[in-house]
This record gives structure tokens, sequence and C-alpha cells, in this order.
């Protein structure tokens, strides 16, 4: 079997710090006031913008890191237990073994070790609508040669890599979805694993082939095939986040919020607000690190093109989340599986996986869906899909079991329809970079897994940014 930490967090990139906006923080009746004039200003703390003020610090420039939550780090999420202090990685997890990964750890002194089963666990597949386990024939060899002829049609598109450079005319392959692709190539032994990796894409089989190509793409074949995934040796991803905050000092302003950006001919202005403090910050540049949708970005004077690029965009949703007093096996790591649905593939909105922790009694569900739900509809459905299994492994608790984290990390994976591809959308989203002293970076603009998106930051990003500062 794959390790289930493995099919956990490549879905989860770390860039969408603006994910489900909170209330404004309350404002002080003493306010402060603060002038600033920087090189660059970043919107968004989460892995693509702390990386990159991080970067851009290192390399002597002066930075604005705005971030609306109490801390860096967006998509990262870290349980520390209470009785033992131990930590635990449940939002980002697994890392690419490639030369910015490696740098960025190092330069913090955080150790990366081999990915490998979380404490020991085994995983077992459940069909969470009905509870009941089920036990699946994994034939390895076909999964193998699956992997390696999906790989031999990724390297078709070697442009894919970093931007959307989408090949002209663009392959009939690319447009269809992603499930007759498969049946196509004779690939069908892959759909469960590509389920497994792409959580948060909503219906893997529906989705149109250019986003798994894009997503699930070389790299991640590669690690696969190699088990060459790394992992936080800390089991602490936070602590990566809090060392770049302590590195920019006084450049990182958390819990605040940009209100207003003005891009004219010779500069960014820039409105944010604090609890306690109103910042007027003039920048030579500007990156935005957060999702590329109008209603995030209505503090940005948005023009008529990236208006008509970014209002194009449909997002899928992902959840994950702590709960206490499972009742659930230790060491056990639960997978949805639904026998009769297409390809064995569960249908969204659900729950994707039951992922054990080290702590007894502590599990960490993670869930999907192709719309906007309330959280207060997942947790349900979450509280109920585990006592389902409960029932069906006959397992006789009478805890309770309670949410004690809960993360909305939305929105999540970006897409836009066949016809809109065909149209050229994603050479009109490409044309936005760089223009009106403006530079983009995330999940969006890379794909949703943090080794990629510091990747792309760093070779994709930052020259352009930098040149002329």
């Amino acid at each position: 079997m794959f390790s289930h930490r493995l099919l956990v967090a490549l879905s989860v990139a770390t860039t969408l710090a603006y994910a489900t906006p909170p209330p404004s923080p309350p404002l002080s009746s003493v306010r402060e006031f603060c002038n600033l004039t920087v090189d660059v200003a970043v919107i968004g703390g989460g892995g693509g913008g702390a990386y990159a003020a991080a970067r851009l610090h290192q390399q002597g420039y002066k930075v604005a890191l705005i971030e609306r939550d109490g801390r860096l780090g967006g998509h990262v999420n870290t349980y520390r237990d209470p009785t033992s202090g131990g930590t635990f990685d449940y939002g980002v997890q697994i890392f690419s073994n490639i030369s910015v990964v490696r740098d960025f750890f190092g330069h913090y002194k955080i150790p990366l070790v081999p990915a490998g089963p979380l404490g020991g666990s085994t995983s077992q597949t459940v069909d969470f609508s009905s509870g009941l386990p089920i036990t699946v024939p994994q034939d390895t060899a076909a999964i193998g040669q699956a992997l390696m002829g999906y790989g031999a049609q990724v390297a078709k598109y070697p442009s894919l890599n970093t931007f959307w450079k989408i090949p002209q005319p663009i392959p009939e392959d690319l447009l269809m979805p992603f499930g007759a692709f498969l049946q196509k190539y004779n690939l069908q032994s892959l759909a469960y694993i590509v389920y497994s990796y792409q959580q948060g894409l909503a219906n893997v089989l529906a989705q149109t082939t250019l986003y798994l190509i894009r997503f699930f793409d070389l790299q991640q074949v590669q690690d696969i095939a190699n088990s060459a995934f790394m992992v936080n040796g800390l089991q602490n991803n936070q602590a990566l986040y809090d060392a770049v905050a302590t590195e920019l000092g006084n450049s990182v302003l958390l819990n605040t919020q940009a209100t207003k950006i003005v891009r004219t001919d010779n500069a960014v202005l820039l409105d944010a607000k604090s609890t306690n403090t109103d910042y007027q910050i003039t920048a030579k540049k500007l990156l935005i690190a957060i999702p590329p949708t109008p209603e995030k970005l209505q503090f940005l004077d948005l023009h008529d093109d990236e208006f008509s690029v970014f209002s194009k965009l449909n997002a899928s949703h992902y959840w994950n989340s702590i709960v206490l007093n499972s009742g659930l096996p230790p060491n056990l790591t639960l997978t949805n599986i639904s026998p009769a649905a297409p390809l064995a593939i569960p249908s969204v909105p659900g729950v994707y996986t039951i992922n054990m922790t080290p702590f007894p009694g502590v599990v960490c569900p993670l869930y999907g869906s192709d719309h906007a739900l309330s959280d207060s509809d997942v947790q349900a459905d979450i509280l109920a899909t585990i006592k389902r299994i409960r029932q069906g492994m006959n397992i006789s608790v009478t805890t309770e079991p309670e949410f004690v984290e809960f993360n909305s990390h939305n929105p999540f994976h970006f897409t836009v329809s066949p016809e809109e591809i065909l149209g050229g959308f994603y050479d009109r989203m490409e044309a936005l970079q760089g223009q009106r002293k403006t530079w983009f970076t995330g999940a969006a603009w890379s794909k949703p897994a943090s080794s990629a998106i510091w990747n792309f930051t760093e070779y994709q990003i930052l020259p352009g940014l930098m040149e002329g500062l």
C-alpha cells in the first residue's frame, strides 16, 4: 500500500492564506499611523508570499509582508497535543526533494527527513457511505505500470511544468474529462492513486485532463515511484513560518488587511489596517500572493484585463480538521472508497480520508466539495461519517467525537471551462505578470503544492520582480 501520509498533502497548497475571510479585527479607538517606504509590498503570508518576502529580504530588499491572520503559513496547520506537547502537521505535510525546498529548510536549520507511514500506521479502505470496511486487492504491478504510462503522457507537455504554456493547437487529450483520458490510455489502475493525491480537486474523473497533467505532474510521478517525498523532521511546519516571521521582524504586518491599493506610473500606494494601526505604504512593486478572485481583491484597483481573467475562475473547496474522542482504532488510517462508483472513486461532497495522528483517539478528517458549503454542514457530515464507520466496524464506544481544530481552505483549486482554455484564457492570465508593477504567485499561477509554488516563485517570479528595483 502507498503510505497515506503521502496521500494527504500535495493537494494542500500553502499559498492560499486569504482563503475564507474571518471577521475584521476589532479596531482600537486609539489609532496609530505608520508610513512605510519599501521595495516590494507582498499581500498574503501563506507559502508563496512568505517565501517571496523571505527571499527578497535575504537579498537585501526592503519588504512589507501584509497578512490578515496572526501567523504566517497559510494552509500550514500544526496541531500541538496538550498532554504530550508533541506536534503533528495535518495541513501541508510532504515536500519534493528539490533544491528550493532543501535550501529553504536549510536556511532556517530545520531538518528534512524521508517521508514514511505515519507513526507506523496502516491503512484500511472503507465505504464511508455505509461505514463498512472494503477489502480491495491491490495490484502493485498494474499500478506501477500505469504510473509509468501516465508519466510518458505527462512528458509530452514539458511546457506545463512552469507557466501555463499550453501547446498550440491544444491537443484533444488535454480537453477531455480525465476519466476518458485514463480509459483511452488504459491507465484506470491509477485512478484511485490520483484521487488520493489530488484531494480538493472535486470530481477528478470529470475534471479537464489539463489540470491533472498540470497538478499530478512528472515531479510527483517520480516522487511516488522513487518514494522520494520529504517531511519536516520536527513534525512542525508552523516552526518554519515562525522562523520566517522572526527573520523578517518588523517587515511582517500580522493581523493586518489591505484596504486600498492604487498603482500609479511611479509607485504602488497601499493603505492597510491592523487592530490599532493605519498604514500608508509606498512600494516600487507589488506581489499578490492570495487567491486572485474579484471578491478577494476588492482593495485593488482592478483593471478590465485583470477583472476579465479573475472573474472566470471556478473554485473547488477543501477543509481539514482535528477531532478528539473519535473511538476509531489507533494507528489505522481510513480512506474512502465507493465500490459501486466508476473506478471506485467516491463522489463529493464528502470525507476523503480520516488520518491517524500520533495521539490516542485524535484523528484528522479531510473533506472536499465541488461547491461552497457552510462549515457547520461540513462538520455535521464529518461527525456522521465517523459514527457510520464506528457502526460498520462494530466499534462500541460512548464518547462523542468533537472538533478541536477546523480549517476552511477556500477557495482551493482553480479551473476554467474547456471553452475558456480554447479561447486563450491562460495566455491572458500569464500576460498579467509584471503589468502595472504587479506580480502574482500562488496555487492559481503554479500548482497546489508548496514545493512547486516555492520553485515557481524563485525561478519564474522573483527575477522579473527584482529587475529594476
